[in-house]
């Protein structure tokens, strides 16, 4: 079932993440031109389109068992957590 993104959630979670010194160490979640639906980019890699599953999590398209999941203080969040199942890692958000 799709579970609609509430504009509040979409809002908080755009922006970029990183989780070391290095370009290939960010993420970008946006919101790319004429779509409803926010992606997500690694540096030198491909977009993917992230499906909304409620609470604050998405699972990029392509990848059912990938959850990446937003931790949102005051309306923005600070940083994400990707898990397949099993951790794989926690971002901050960079700005």
């Amino acid at each position: 079932p799709v579970v609609p993104l509430p504009d509040e959630t979409r809002d908080a979670v755009i922006g970029e993440y990183g989780w070391g010194e290095g370009p290939t160490q960010r993420l970008k979640v946006f919101l790319p031109e004429r779509q409803t639906r926010l992606s997500i980019v690694r540096e030198g890699g491909s977009a993917r389109g992230l499906t909304y599953l409620g609470e604050s999590t998405f699972s990029p398209t392509g990848a059912p068992d990938v959850t990446i999941r937003f931790a949102i203080e005051e309306r923005r969040a600070s940083r994400l957590s990707i898990a397949s199942p099993a951790p794989v890692l926690e971002a901050i958000r960079l700005g």
